[in-house]
């Protein structure tokens, strides 16, 4: 009996020690204080995105859509961008390996030799939910003019649409106010009314949607 006993505590003790292995190793908060700091020493070559996680490729490289870039630091990528980034550094997997399929922040280091939208990843991801740490990292990138951000606006990435599709504009603005809104207009005239509702186009924050191509 003693013997069974014994086995049954070895197990247990091997089980929490995986488990402990595979946890992030900076919680939010400190992984938004990490961006933080780095934001102050990136080299010309590294990229900062925000975009949504995508899945996993047959390669194991997590593939990730870019929704936002800024003025500086962005590799020439735009919207829509699909990127592909590696984690090899053991830190940093498990942080990758819990992602959910939505938006994060993501500090970034180029592959050599692979074009513009491989990359490795410099730091644990963070989740772009938190607007003081996207406008603090807006601060740092944006294109200043007499030391002040200048407001950017990005404007819709082109699409190609097909008859009985749903499409989908998004405007995305650049600025150090919240006070910022995005108005939508066809023919000069606000889009945002019941009767383009009526009609299938009706906004949602900074997107139109068209649901009656």
């Amino acid at each position: 009996m003693a013997g069974r006993i014994s086995a049954i505590v070895v197990v247990l003790f091997v089980t929490m020690v995986i488990v402990e292995g595979l946890k992030c190793p900076v919680r939010p908060r400190g992984s938004r204080k990490k961006q933080r700091e780095r934001l102050h020493a990136l080299q010309p070559h590294h990229v900062v995105v925000n975009a949504k996680f995508n899945g996993i490729d047959v390669n194991d490289r997590f593939r990730f859509i870019v929704n936002q870039v800024w003025s500086k630091n962005n590799g020439q990528l735009v919207v829509n961008d699909e990127i592909t980034v590696g984690a090899d550094n053991s830190n940093l997997k498990p942080c990758f390996n819990k992602l959910a399929l939505t938006k994060y922040i993501l500090m970034l280091e180029p592959v050599s030799g692979e074009g513009k939208h491989r990359f490795m990843a410099l730091e644990p991801v963070v989740l772009a939910e938190n607007h003081r740490h996207k406008q603090r990292v807006f601060e740092a990138l944006c294109e200043k003019e007499n030391n002040r951000c200048i407001m950017r606006v990005i404007m819709p990435a082109r699409e190609i649409l097909y008859r009985g599709s749903t499409g989908i504009l998004t405007c995305d603005v650049e600025s150090t106010s919240p006070l910022v809104s995005v108005q939508w207009l066809k023919d000069g005239r606000d889009v945002d009314t019941a009767t383009y509702r009526a009609a299938g186009l009706y906004v949602q924050k900074n997107s139109l949607f068209d649901s009656k191509l």
